[in-house]
């Protein structure tokens, strides 16, 4: 019986070790990822801080220019009587920082201070849910069921082009990304997730604002 019992605490305080083990990896596997989350939101604040902070120094008050977004019906007639080429800011609605659409400007339509600036850009970027793809799973324990979904998503991104010195609304341009692939099949899908089309980019509106700046 001594024996025996021996070997029953033998094991048991090796079960328990291991499970000390595991949940001493699984906390510090939580923490890791814990703070590998908040390294990247400080640093994208301080980047957004520093970007804001360029911005406002580069530009003084237009820094502000969509920030909020500006309201308003658009009128061709709030054009700026300038003559072409007349320089883009374009900036992301609601901050006060330079979308990267705005370095892909050509240099002769790049606002590169307060001083040249005679158009702004407020730049809107949204997904829009097309549809949710749900699937059916049984449980791993047998137990019920549960449901897998798949967001169908459609980019979409608006150019709302204002007066500078008024802040009114000359134009906007609405762009929708393409479509997704339709819903995945059954066999196909085991986690939940995102479809999404393909993103809006700079050239599907560079023709609309070459209209702007030399017309």
């Amino acid at each position: 019986m001594n024996l025996l019992g021996g070997m029953f605490n033998y094991f048991e305080a090796r079960r328990r070790r291991r499970q000390m083990e595991t949940a001493a990896v699984f906390g510090i596997g939580c923490g890791a990822f814990i703070i590998c989350g908040l390294v990247i939101v400080i640093v994208g604040s301080i980047m957004n801080a520093v970007e804001s902070g360029n911005v406002q120094r580069l530009y003084g008050d237009y820094a502000g220019a969509c920030n909020p977004a500006p309201a308003g019906n658009k009128d061709k007639d709030n054009f700026p009587d300038v003559d072409s080429p007349r320089a883009v800011l374009l900036l992301i609605s609601d901050t006060q920082r330079r979308h990267a659409w705005h370095s892909e400007l050509p240099a002769q339509w790049q606002a590169e201070n307060e001083d040249e600036v005679v158009l702004i850009g407020c730049v809107e970027e949204e997904e829009i849910n097309l549809e949710t793809c749900e699937y059916e799973r049984d449980a791993s324990d047998g137990d019920g069921t549960f449901t897998i979904r798949v967001e169908r998503v459609q980019n979409e991104a608006t150019i709302v082009l204002i007066n500078p010195e008024t802040g009114r609304v000359i134009d906007s341009l609405t762009v929708e990304g393409s479509e997704p692939d339709d819903c995945p099949d059954d066999d196909d899908v085991n986690v939940s997730g995102e479809e999404a089309g393909e993103d809006v980019e700079w050239d599907d509106f560079a023709g609309w604002i070459e209209g702007y700046v030399f017309d």
